[in-house]
Formats: structure tokens, sequence, C-alpha cells
């Protein structure tokens, strides 16, 4: 909820229109629907609001409802449910634990296909949400957590771990007048408060019991699942 697949739109065409060579960027969404609303909402509106100048000095060779090519340097950069032909100089996966819950034989094609498809000079990034304790996402998230805890060394093949949890959103805050929290309310945030070695806001208090109650029925779990600590 914090704007990464965002971040990684922006930085993929940003990549494609200042590159002096031809470079293919992807971006992997879990549904047709999600790698429309990336597509348009995110690159070709990025693209479509830049000042006419970079425009006229970058224009587009080829525009489809799934990707854009650049004239001036030959580059593209496209948005699909999976891809394995050729080279992909900066691929990014987006709510990868999201499709290998819903759609294994698609999350199997994008280990075997688009991820070996990425060269050792390329740059891949993984983003998600967990979707429970099993699957490809899982597991990668797991190996990549015990290399940064053990702080081994990371050869070009290994993963990065990056974790961002739900305190860390400035805007995740509310007027905390009038919210009650419960005994387990107060047990979970001193744990999280422990673990982190800083102070949770009333105002952060309040959002996180909020969110829970009015968002995810007051279930536990589907809150933990979309905003981990």
């Amino acid at each position: 909820q914090l704007g990464f697949s965002t971040l990684v739109c922006i930085l993929w065409l940003d990549t494609a229109l200042f590159s002096k060579d031809p470079v293919r960027c992807g971006i992997i969404a879990q549904d047709r629907e999600a790698a429309e609303a990336l597509f348009r909402g995110k690159v070709k509106f990025a693209y479509d609001n830049l000042p006419d100048a970079l425009r006229d000095r970058m224009p587009l060779a080829k525009s489809t409802a799934s990707e854009l090519e650049f004239g001036h340097n030959g580059s593209s950069i496209r948005v699909a449910t999976s891809m394995r032909s050729g080279t992909i100089h900066r691929l990014h996966v987006s709510e990868f634990g999201k499709i290998c819950a819903k759609y294994p034989d698609k999350a199997e094609e994008v280990v075997t296909g688009s991820i070996p498809a990425v060269p050792k000079s390329g740059i891949c990034i993984i983003e998600s949400t967990a979707e429970g304790q099993d699957g490809y996402f899982y597991d990668y998230t797991m190996r990549a957590q015990a290399l940064d805890e053990q702080g081994t060394p990371l050869t070009p093949k290994d993963w990065r771990f990056h974790f961002y949890a739900w305190w860390m959103a400035p805007e995740y805050t509310i007027d905390p007048e009038g919210v009650v929290f419960s005994e387990p309310d107060l047990v979970y945030f001193n744990q999280v408060e422990a673990k982190i070695k800083r102070a949770l806001s009333e105002g952060q208090r309040a959002w996180y019991v909020m969110t829970r109650r009015n968002d995810f029925a007051d279930e536990a779990p589907l809150m933990w699942q979309e905003y981990p600590n």
C-alpha cells in the first residue's frame, strides 16, 4: 500500500526513455485487469504528461494497449501477465504472492520463463503483499530474509530482501478520539514496539484498529496479511 508499483513503473519508464541503447522493460501483473490498470494509469499516464519538449525528443514508434516503444533509442516498456521471449533488461513482477496463490501455473511460468530472461546485468524486482505460507513468493522471501539476517554476502543471483511495515507509512494515522483499544490490541502494539524499538503514536494505533474493524470485518489474520509488521 506504499506505492512501490508506481515507483517501479516510473523507474522503468525513465530507464526506457533515457537509455542510450535499446532496453526492454517489462512489468508482470496478476491478471489482465491489473495489467491494464498499471499500464494505463501509471506508465502511459506518466509519458502523456511529460513536457511537450521531452515527448518531441522521445517520440513513440509504437503504442498499443500494453506496450510503448520509443523511436529515438528503440527501447520499450510492456505490461503483461507473463513474459518469456527474448531478453528482459528490467523486470518487475507485481503482486507475485497473489499470482502464486491464485494462478500457480502462471507463477511457474514466471519462475521458469520470465525471471531467467533477465541477464546478469539486468534488474528484477518482485513485490507483493503476503498470501499464505507457501508458493514461490513465500520461498523466495524466506531465503532472502535468512540471508539478510545472517549478513551473508549476496551473489548476483541472490535476492536482496526489503520489508516495509504498515507503521512506516506516515499517512496511516487518524484522530484517536473515541477509539477503544481491546486488551489483545494493547498486547499486539506492545509486541510491535518491542520488536521495532520505537513507540507507536495513538493515531497510528487508532488507524490500525479502525482499519481492521471496518475494512477487514475485525479479522486479525486478514489485517496481518495486508498490513504486516
